[in-house]
């Protein structure tokens, strides 16, 4: 393996660790709101900067938990990514997709350009020449 192969690799890995620590934040964010409430995600985002130094904003532990408890009831594998779960969790019918995975065997790579290939096309028109194009 060049060089390349082994940054792209390392570089690969890094996200997809973080990833994985996305949905386990979205599975803690989600308890302390059920044992707190809400508003505890402000208190819980300070003190983990004061404790650590890192910082996640409450909403973005508002998002976790919501992406969380949007798909903890369909047995994703592991291996499926936060990104993969938070755009099925946006969905209309997450089952469905869900199903893709488990049953069908697709990738959530696979099911995330499914996602994304069905969502309609967003009309943007230039306020200048009027002239439009889809996003």
């Amino acid at each position: 393996m060049d060089k390349w192969d082994v940054l792209v690799n390392s570089m690969a890995g890094i996200i997809s660790n973080a990833e994985n620590v996305q949905r386990k934040l979205g599975r803690e964010s989600s308890k302390a709101i059920e044992l707190y409430g809400v508003r505890v995600l402000k208190d819980l985002s300070e003190a983990i900067k004061e404790n650590s130094g890192i910082t996640r904003a409450p909403d973005t532990l508002r998002n976790y938990a919501w992406v969380y408890n949007k798909t903890r009831e369909l047995k994703l594998p592991d291996d499926v990514t936060f990104s993969v779960c938070q755009l099925i969790a946006g969905e209309s019918d997450p089952n469905h997709w869900a199903d893709m995975i488990l049953k069908e065997g697709m990738s959530g790579r696979e099911v995330a350009r499914l996602i994304r290939g069905a969502r309609p096309k967003k009309k943007i028109i230039c306020p200048l020449c009027k002239g439009s194009y889809e996003k």
